[in-house]
């Protein structure tokens, strides 16, 4: 209908008596200036388009030849319906009517915008439905909103101080994304939260090793046995105490046993290097080490092991404890990399996990039916959020190395 004429198309052909719809897409490039006004920004867009008017006529392929582009120019598309509206649209509210198209009717782009003039500027919005939800479309439209009304209250204003984000949004993320408070048991141990779970399920799995299972009220009267042992020894109040053991059922009654008498856990890997173990207990001053009967030559400790599958430890009284200790006292220490140096420990007190406990129960929505697999070793502090949602979600620790 055109031919081309060096490289554009000539209007040497009248379209007056030809059938069919001519619709050509024309991408604009259009950048805003630092310290720009609305005025100018639009005084800027008409030029541009002006300017573009030259290359209307030419395919939309031609044009895609001639980029520097090998995907599609652009993946949404403004359409200006420049002719009037008909009978059956008046009576349009002044704003914006967006109509959500489905997928089968946009074939080319992600989403488009039909903007058509009549008493007021009326907006639809048609998106591929698997790309956008409604929701986000919706979002979409209130910036539109947004954006126009900045524009028409004040061309002089500057385009950098026009915000895209509502009120809504804006009180949404300051405030309730920010919003953290949560109510947690700080006046309780995580030890005594934890026989507070025992009495409400007693019989119900607490831990799960391979084909090894201990309820609630088994793992509770094993790991008082322990405690026991561990204050005949000397455990009190914040004193570390050295936990180095394989996975297994004993290192989560190791935990809580060193927990209930007082004292505060220190999680080895025994896979660190020697030296490193070494240095963990000498610099954590720990007297005591619970460890498994195969991994007691690992290393040289000049203060007592505990060979924690030793069935002696659980031959004791197995009721519950009396507290030495409160909730801001110790519950672990956790060593860092040593990246930057020298491994650093790390104290942690008893309500930093009940808060962690409480926000998997609220936040997370952990109930009784999920079940806790734990990945991480005990001497990581992801373990901690692995071994402490009971109360809310029944632990499990299968045999992964």
């Amino acid at each position: 209908f055109y031919p081309k004429i060096g490289g554009l198309l000539s209007k040497s052909m009248s379209l007056n008596s030809i059938v069919g719809i001519f619709i050509n897409s024309l991408p604009v490039v259009i950048h805003t200036e630092e310290n720009a006004t609305v005025k100018e920004l639009l005084t800027k867009v008409n030029n541009e388009l002006v300017d573009s008017r030259d290359y209307e006529y030419m395919p939309l392929a031609e044009i895609q030849k001639l980029s520097n582009h090998t995907d599609k120019l652009f993946d949404s598309l403004m359409v200006f319906e420049n002719y009037p509206l008909s009978s059956a649209s008046e009576g349009i509210d002044l704003g914006f009517t967006v109509r959500f198209d489905s997928v089968q009717e946009l074939t080319n782009y992600d989403m488009s915008i039909t903007v058509s003039s009549h008493e007021t500027i009326v907006m639809k919005l048609a998106y591929n439905t698997e790309l956008f939800t409604e929701k986000t479309m919706n979002r979409i439209e209130s910036h539109l909103y947004q954006i126009t009304d900045a524009l028409l209250a004040d061309a002089d204003r500057l385009v950098e101080e026009i915000s895209i984000i509502t009120d809504a949004e804006k009180a949404e993320l300051l405030v309730e994304f920010n919003r953290s408070e949560l109510e947690f048991s700080r006046d309780k141990t995580i030890y005594q939260l934890f026989e507070e779970q025992v009495n409400l399920t007693p019989d119900k799995p607490a831990v799960v090793f391979e084909d090894q299972s201990l309820t609630y009220r088994e793992l509770n009267a094993k790991a008082n046995q322990l405690a026991r042992i561990l204050r005949e020894k000397g455990v009190a109040k914040d004193q570390i105490v050295g936990i180095m053991v394989e996975r297994s059922q004993e290192m989560i009654i190791g935990i809580l046993g060193i927990l209930k008498a007082g004292g505060a856990y220190l999680p080895i890997d025994y896979e660190y290097p020697a030296e490193r173990i070494s240095y963990m207990l000498e610099d954590s001053e720990a007297r005591i080490l619970l460890t498994n009967k195969a991994l007691k030559n690992l290393i040289q400790f000049t203060g007592e092991m505990i060979l924690i599958e030793d069935q002696e430890l659980y031959t004791g009284d197995s009721s519950n404890l009396n507290a030495v200790n409160g909730p801001t006292d110790l519950a672990y220490l956790i060593y860092t990399s040593g990246s930057t140096g020298k491994p650093k420990g790390v104290m942690v007190e008893h309500t930093g996990i009940a808060n962690l406990k409480e926000f998997f129960a609220k936040w997370l929505g952990v109930t009784s039916e999920d079940r806790i697999v734990q990945f991480a070793t005990c001497a990581f502090d992801a373990s901690v959020g692995e071994e402490y949602m009971w109360g809310n979600a029944i632990y499990s620790n299968p045999s992964y190395n």
